[in-house]
């Protein structure tokens, strides 16, 4: 793996980046008129999808790794 790509090994950053992109998906699945009209008050499809509210998923799963990788060492 290239240096360049070293941030990757941390599986917090990997599964952010996992759910970001899996977050997307479906929202283009969905269809953005529903986002933007339904959903997100407007706001744009990708923009809603990476907006902090997903972020809480992000730490609480952060924490569940972080907390099974302590509890195994």
């Amino acid at each position: 793996m290239p240096k360049s790509l070293g941030f990757l090994r941390d599986s917090s950053v990997t599964l952010a980046l996992t759910m970001a992109l899996m977050f997307i998906i479906v929202a283009a699945f969905t269809g953005p008129d529903f986002i933007e009209k339904k959903r997100s008050g407007g706001t744009n499809l990708i923009v809603f999808s990476l907006t902090p509210n997903h972020s809480i998923c992000w730490r609480r799963l952060h924490l569940v790794l972080a907390t099974a990788v302590l509890a195994g060492s």
